[in-house]
């Protein structure tokens, strides 16, 4: 076992449910994946596994282990696979130089991938019922505002028109975002109008309110 923790074999996995943005079935990840290895990762809340139709299983990062991963690119993977560790290294040395988080490089899945053909009953989910990563949201995010500001960055967009544009999502959802970005983006802030004659009621309604403070401004940095 390494310092971080993981097995080899354990770090190996975490790298194959990367290379498929966070999420995988089971049975298509080589190499094979040991039940003990799932069963750990899943105990430190670093992957999360579901059951989908015909029993197979899901297994998605959590968002531990999206942190996780990025802390550790460097570590230890089984011996057949130091051409992986190499890669890693070179992908943390990018990510290093050019400020880029290890989420922003691997990026979210292809709106409406699906890892096994959609039963009838999800058949008929919208949008926002898909799985979709912390990052894929948060890239959501980042379209509306370019569309709401015309292309440009470093103008302030109100939450209300966001809300307006991202309408396919349920408010738990991308209020889960806007938590994230509040919580230390690097790029984007959570800004208040302190005038209350300047709010409207769209204003009050679609406000991020997370602890009776709430935020009506979306700014994003050039």
């Amino acid at each position: 076992m390494s310092e971080n923790g993981l097995t080899p074999r354990q770090t190996l996995l975490v790298w194959s449910l990367l290379g498929q943005r966070g999420q995988a079935l089971q049975g298509a990840i080589l190499p094979e994946v040991v039940k003990a290895d799932r069963e750990q990762l899943e105990a430190r809340r670093l992957i999360k596994v579901s059951r989908q139709a015909r029993g197979a299983l899901l297994l998605q990062l959590d968002d531990k282990g999206w942190a996780w991963a990025a802390a550790h690119l460097t570590d230890a993977v089984p011996p057949a696979y130091q051409v992986l560790r190499a890669w890693l290294g070179l992908l943390s040395a990018h990510l290093e130089q050019h400020g880029e988080t290890l989420a922003e490089f691997v990026g979210p899945l292809p709106e409406g991938a699906e890892p096994l053909p959609r039963s009838p009953r999800a058949a008929g989910r919208s949008a926002s019922a898909r799985a979709l990563t912390p990052v894929g949201m948060r890239r959501k995010i980042g379209q509306a505002y370019l569309a709401i500001t015309g292309g440009k960055t470093g103008e302030s967009a109100l939450l209300r028109d966001i809300r307006a544009h991202l309408s396919a999502f349920d408010r738990v959802t991308v209020d889960d975002a806007l938590g994230r970005i509040l919580a230390g983006d690097k790029k984007a802030r959570l800004m208040r109008i302190n005038n209350p004659n300047a709010l409207t009621a769209a204003d009050r309604e679609a406000a991020y309110d997370p602890a009776g403070e709430p935020f009506h401004v979306l700014w994003i940095m050039p």
